[in-house]
């Protein structure tokens, strides 16, 4: 134990958003033009399903199902995991699909799209950077809304081992 480096303490916890702040960056995406409605599914998915940016960019078509509210996300690792979406994820979902339709890529397997083509892991963080600074909220990062959820849920006493399993922080093998 004595040439063991003791583990490292964050200094402050990491930044969460407010409730105020996270109605202010819905707020920015109401509307029913297409990026409205792209960017509020993103935000909404990103906030209701812990998800990491890469693993948002890698959903495909096949992976959606509404009507179970549930996405396949593969996350790090490779891992294949179920995720669930609450019935206001799964609504702006449903209405981003209807709207995606009439874009030229909307063909693409990816579910994410641009003008250009399918979203990057670096496209999903620039929507969610532009519509906090839109409403004054600041720099807001993708994964801050991770840990946004992760206090949400610890604070209305979810158990951390649901956590855990929720966001892909698996404990051991499976």
């Amino acid at each position: 134990m004595a040439r063991m480096t003791p583990p490292r303490i964050p200094a402050s916890p990491p930044a969460i958003l407010d409730l105020d702040d996270l109605r202010k960056l819905l707020k920015t995406c109401e509307g029913q033009g297409f990026d409205e409605r792209r960017d509020m599914a993103i935000i909404r998915i990103l906030l209701d399903t812990w998800l990491r940016r890469s693993e948002m960019a890698a959903i495909t078509m096949s992976d959606v199902d509404l009507d179970q509210q549930t996405l396949r996300v593969t996350g790090k690792g490779g891992r294949v995991r179920g995720v669930p979406c609450d019935r206001k994820a799964a609504r702006d979902l449903d209405r981003y699909l209807r709207v995606r339709q009439q874009k030229p890529h909307w063909a693409s397997l990816k579910l994410r799209i641009s003008k250009s083509g399918p979203t990057t892991p670096s496209g999903i963080y620039q929507v969610v950077w532009y519509r906090a600074i839109q409403v004054g909220v600041g720099r807001v990062y993708t994964h801050q809304l991770r840990h946004t959820f992760a206090y949400m849920w610890l604070s209305s006493e979810g158990a951390d081992g649901d956590l855990m399993r929720l966001t892909g922080w698996h404990l051991g093998t499976n």
